[in-house]
């Protein structure tokens, strides 16, 4: 049986230099469980490991989920980080198995391949969905709001957090015992704004994508 969906392949930076190796990979099965009770409907291969720490794998039916997959993947082993490919292509082994690890094609194949090009890129996605021009523009949002915030300090990310969770500026600089105007001069050297702006429009773009293509035919591949 071949078929055809979205392969979804994620690489644990620096999984080497990881100490606690036990204590990280129950954060990976913990976050790839969550993944699997939240988009469970949409997958053809549940979300699971693959190489020990080192990389884990599901197979996506719709494009319209894989950036909360991303997101909820890279937020569940910060401040560790992942690469991810995302590729549409052909599965012809074992692909009615609903396993990953079962599963073989052209589709893996091509992902293995654009894996070890973005290794070399030192970015974290790699994605070719059907049409090349919104790829690699959806690519450029998602590698550029991931640098935006590997790019902060653990004070930045400490007032972030505070700011979030309070709501306000004056609220967080309470918690923290700072000024209002020190926070606003973390969020604002951060990039926090802009960042945020990219985080709320990706899961749109990913789900307009996912229309257009899989609901006009229009994918290539």
């Amino acid at each position: 049986m071949t078929a055809r969906g979205y392969v979804l392949l994620g690489d644990v930076r620096g999984s080497r230099g990881i100490a606690d190796r036990e204590g990280f990979r129950k954060r990976l099965v913990r976050a790839c469980s969550q993944v699997n009770q939240a988009h469970g409907s949409e997958l053809a291969a549940p979300c699971e490991l693959l190489k020990g720490i080192d990389e884990v794998g599901a197979v996506l039916g719709t494009l319209g989920s894989a950036y909360d997959i991303m997101s909820r993947l890279l937020t569940a082993i910060e401040p560790a980080g992942m690469r991810f490919v995302l590729i549409r292509g052909s599965i012809d082994v074992k692909a009615d198995s609903g396993e990953i690890s079962l599963m073989d094609g052209p589709a893996f194949h091509e992902a293995a391949r654009a894996m070890t090009e973005l290794k070399r890129l030192g970015l974290t996605l790699w994605m070719r969905a059907g049409d090349e021009l919104v790829d690699v523009a959806i690519e450029g949002e998602v590698n550029l709001l991931w640098l935006l915030k590997w790019m902060r300090t653990e004070r930045q990310e400490e007032v972030i957090t505070a700011y979030e969770e309070t709501g306000n500026q004056a609220e967080a600089a309470r918690a923290l015992g700072v000024s209002q105007q020190a926070v606003s001069g973390v969020l604002g050297r951060s990039r926090y704004r802009e960042a945020r702006k990219l985080e709320r429009a990706l899961p749109r773009h990913f789900l307009e994508y996912a229309k257009r293509l899989e609901g006009t035919g229009e994918v290539g591949g």
